[in-house]
């Protein structure tokens, strides 16, 4: 069970500090929803947007997340976890500023790039300070502060105006910039630096034990460092383990991006539009973030107590039927049946999808990245796996709307669904389960030393 006792304050203090950055990476993703509507149907002398500059306003975060992870491992690596988160909300206030500025087209794009250079690196930082037995589960919960956003942006969206909604959506970053100065820097990197007294103060202070427990977790660390220091190269990331490692983290986040997560956070507002369901769009977006951040309650709790395999799976199924039937249901509307009496199915279907997915495929794609990978080949794999994934995610954002145009909006999510079936068929034979074990064990079980 997570202990939520006196002596870990620091360490849950820190995890929220470092969460705060997972917010702020919310408030940009579903910042598009709501507003996206309100630019395309302005009258000003830069707007309205056109199809073409919106797809590209929803897009260009995913474009801009793919370069931050290249940007992460070589900045990570010199200046530390603590320096990059700081620079991660710096870069993010600079952007809601781009966005607040209603003076340029190009601006607009800039400012949506440079917000999806978060860098990611929180599930690394997280899995760096944490205890073993609460590795996977208080990285899960960063999806929950994730939805916590989505939500944010949806209800606030809907209420007030353009420039109200980009003050509340930055204060996050701002509030980080100002609590991060207490976040210590990771054990692992302090030690790779050479700086081992430090970091033996540092796991005192996040973990609360005493001296000589202070000391084995240093022990434990130095081990884990030596073994995996055997050099820094692009070449060593060709092992067969690292190979396995990279083809599993990559897959699981293409499909993350395959089963429709990047339209339906960016599109929320205009989804419901196009379904034609009689319940408000905004509504309908406000119902889809509440069950949304409620589902990311269960993803941890659902870790701890059926660990990862079984929760991927559980949640795969749930967004194959969810989206197939959804696909369904736009089918018959698309050619002209009368559906008025099914007008809960779209609500309904996205409130499946979001529990489901945030069990499962939200959260743990991230989490197993931070846990399989030895800590020499860390940044480098972590930087293909999530560069690969978000290009994904930029090509599906950015070409939605033609392919729904083309294809029928009913066809795209029908091939959203189907990412579940290879979710599961990945998971039952490839994803180890990692609950528990120790980064050294994981590796063990990916070279076939041990069985999951």
């Amino acid at each position: 069970m997570i202990c939520l006792g006196y002596k870990r304050r620091n360490y849950y203090f820190t995890v929220f500090i470092g969460n705060l950055t997972m917010i702020a990476l919310g408030n940009a993703y579903a910042w598009t929803s709501p507003t996206l509507p309100i630019l395309m149907s302005n009258n000003d002398s830069v707007f309205p947007l056109v199809e073409d500059e919106a797809s590209w306003i929803a897009s260009l975060f995913s474009l801009g997340a793919a370069i931050g992870p290249l940007i992460a491992a070589p900045v990570k690596e010199t200046i530390g976890f603590k320096w990059s988160f700081s620079l991660i909300s710096t870069i993010m206030v600079i952007s809601w500023i781009g966005l607040a500025s209603l003076w340029n087209i190009y601006i607009f794009y800039f400012a949506r790039l440079i917000a999806g250079i978060n860098f990611c690196i929180l599930p690394l930082y997280i899995a760096e300070i944490s205890e073993d037995e609460l590795r996977t589960t208080i990285n899960s919960l960063s999806q929950f502060f994730r939805c916590l956003a989505y939500l944010e942006e949806y209800v606030f969206g809907s209420l007030v105006s353009y420039y109200s909604l980009i003050l509340i959506s930055s204060l996050a970053s701002l509030l980080h910039l100002t609590l991060v100065y207490w976040s210590p820097e990771s054990p692992y990197y302090l030690i790779a630096k050479g700086n081992t007294d430090k970091a033996q103060k540092t796991v005192a202070w996040l973990r609360g034990g005493s001296s000589q427990e202070s000391l084995d977790s240093i022990k434990q660390i130095q081990a884990f460092l030596d073994r995996s220091k055997n050099g820094r190269s692009w070449k060593d990331l060709t092992t067969f383990v690292n190979l396995k490692a990279i083809f599993i983290v990559t897959s699981l986040l293409c499909l993350q991006q395959t089963s429709g997560l990047t339209v339906m956070l960016v599109y929320t507002v205009k989804l419901f539009e196009m379904t034609g369901t009689s319940i408000s769009p905004n509504m309908s977006s406000i119902i889809f973030g509440v069950v949304y951040a409620i589902g990311a309650i269960f993803g941890p709790i659902m870790t701890l107590k059926y660990g990862v395999k079984r929760s991927l799976i559980l949640s795969a199924f749930g967004v194959f039927l969810s989206e197939e039937i959804l696909g369904l249901f736009l089918y018959f509307n698309a050619y002209g049946y009368d559906m008025s009496s099914f007008f809960w199915c779209p609500i309904v279907c996205t409130i499946l999808y979001a529990v489901t997915y945030n069990i499962g495929l939200g959260p743990l794609p991230a989490t197993i990245m931070s846990e399989v990978f030895p800590a020499n080949v860390k940044a480098k794999a972590s930087a293909i796996c999530q560069t690969i994934g978000f290009i994904v995610g930029f090509t599906i954002a950015k070409f939605f709307p033609i392919l729904s145009e083309k294809l029928g909006i009913y066809s795209v999510f029908w091939m959203f669904g189907s990412s579940g079936i290879f979710v599961i068929i990945l998971t039952v034979y490839l994803v180890p389960n990692t609950k528990g074990l120790s980064l050294d064990q994981i590796q063990d079980i990916l070279s076939g030393n041990k069985k999951s």
